[in-house]
């Protein structure tokens, strides 16, 4: 289950991986829940989605995300496709396959 307001947590996930650095995962997460003041857990399960979605790559074991290490994703969206746009896509298809 994703947490609530997890748009804008990935959000920050993306502003925080734009340099192209890779970031520790302690960094990210208290980057994160600082400026979306919401708690650890809630910003660890988004970057758990996000990086089983391939939207980040990490470098380490998802199962203990504390000591990986993150990187932006190698395509965001696709050619003239928006983030927003492809997660709507990606809700429509999961709802799709459960009719």
């Amino acid at each position: 289950m994703v947490a609530w307001g997890s748009t804008k947590l990935s959000t920050q996930v993306h502003e925080c991986l734009a340099d192209g650095k890779w970031l520790e995962a302690e960094t990210l997460i208290r980057t994160v829940c600082h400026r979306v003041h919401t708690k650890r857990a809630n910003a660890m399960a988004v970057l758990r989605c996000m990086a089983k979605e391939k939207e980040i790559r990490v470098k380490g074991e998802l199962s203990d995300i504390t000591s990986c290490k993150f990187h932006a994703g190698e395509v965001v969206g696709g050619f003239g496709v928006s983030m927003n746009i492809r997660r709507f896509e990606t809700l429509l298809n999961k709802a799709r396959q459960h009719d």
